[in-house]
């Protein structure tokens, strides 16, 4: 998840030049309708400085601002969605049920806690912004994960244990022309494929762990609020799992390739 820079962020956004205009119109509105003095001018330049001066304050406590800043209004989510659609339909023609269910359940655990996070805490605040990246990290190394599993079942879609089984039983059973070899390779494929669906159900396992920990923070956080807010003690137990599981979140090829 890549951090932009705020500032610029700030100064670009279409909503930073309204601003401008709004005060420039202001000091234009006034020196032009009412002809004031020039103390009552200068006045006027300084109020409409202040208030274009409070606004990059403004903008940074908006979730507008957030969501800007972490790249998640622009082409990278709309890509995230096509590839969640283009991932379960994968798994729909390798009959593989249970990785489309997991796409299917992954994506609204992120999203159901990125909107407990929305009511929970206030989208300027650095907290908020935390907690959101992590969530963010956590579901798209989950993502990449099951990406993995389709093209892992892929590789394998070809190769049928049970023929593979049978046919080395007949090669074993003929005494005159047994070939070592053709059993060696068979058995190589039959090697293949157990490998593969033994690092498919890890990846699985994997994913699993990130939906229990984004279900775990979202109950938690519902459950830690005070007379006084949100405790930050109760926060950082629930954010605790989530936490360790971003941190590994770039680990995860690495340690199943």
């Amino acid at each position: 998840m890549a951090v932009r820079n705020g500032f610029g962020l700030i100064f670009r956004s279409p909503l930073t030049w309204f601003a401008m205009l709004v005060c420039g119109l202001f000091v234009w509105g006034v020196w032009r309708w009412f002809d004031p003095p020039w103390l009552v001018r200068l006045a006027s330049v300084a109020l409409a400085a202040v208030v274009f001066g409070l606004w990059p304050w403004f903008y940074m406590r908006s979730e507008q601002y957030v969501r800007a800043v972490y790249g998640l209004n622009d082409q990278g989510e709309d890509d995230g969605i096509q590839d969640v659609g283009r991932l379960v339909k994968d798994f729909d023609v390798l009959g593989f049920q249970q990785g489309g269910e997991q796409v299917r359940m992954l994506r609204e655990k992120y999203q159901n806690l990125a909107e407990v996070l929305r009511r929970r805490l206030d989208a300027g605040e650095l907290t908020y912004r935390r907690y959101l990246g992590m969530a963010e990290s956590v579901y798209f190394a989950a993502i990449e994960n099951l990406q993995d599993v389709a093209i892992s079942l892929r590789s394998i879609s070809t190769i049928d244990p049970t023929a593979l089984r049978l046919k080395i039983e007949d090669l074993k059973k003929e005494t005159d022309f047994a070939i070592p070899e053709a059993i060696h390779a068979i058995e190589d494929r039959r090697r293949i494929y157990e490998e593969q669906r033994q690092r498919i159900a890890k990846l699985l396992a994997q994913t699993e762990a990130a939906m229990t920990a984004l279900d775990h923070t979202a109950t938690a956080l519902a459950r830690t609020r005070t007379s006084k807010g949100l405790s930050s003690v109760g926060i950082e137990d629930a954010m605790k799992d989530l936490e360790e599981l971003a941190g590994r979140a770039g680990k995860y090829a690495v340690e199943n390739s």
